[in-house]
Order: C-alpha cells, then structure tokens, then sequence
C-alpha cells in the first residue's frame, strides 16, 4: 500500500499511529517484501501476524504462500 494511500485511509476511519505506544506504520513495499524475505517462511508454516495494521505484511506474506 503506497504511502500517500496509507495517510488517506487512516485519516477516512479516524485513525493514527500513537508513538507512545510504540505504533509505526510500515510504508515501503520493498521493506515488507525483505522482511518476509528474511524470514524465509515455509509453505507448511503457520504464521500468526500480531498487529496486521493494514496488512503490508500480510501481501507478500500470502504471496510467498501461494
């Protein structure tokens, strides 16, 4: 999800990131990607994502999957 699209949505549902709570959003496709990369999950891998924010894991997560 670009950048500018994340603002957008979070701003029509009211939403923010508190960084008193630590919250941060991950913007850059290709970080996600590298993460999920790095992680190297395996097909038959159950992965429980906490926090899925806006799902820019969950993509190229899912993707890996397929």
């Amino acid at each position: 999800m670009a950048h500018g699209l994340i603002r957008t949505t979070l701003r029509r549902h009211g939403l923010a990131p508190h960084k008193k709570l630590g919250q941060n959003f991950l913007v850059h496709r290709h970080t996600a990607e590298r993460i999920v990369d790095l992680a190297a999950p395996a097909e038959d891998d159950v992965i429980v994502e906490v926090g899925v924010g806006l799902g820019a894991l969950t993509n190229p997560i899912a993707a890996r999957a397929a």
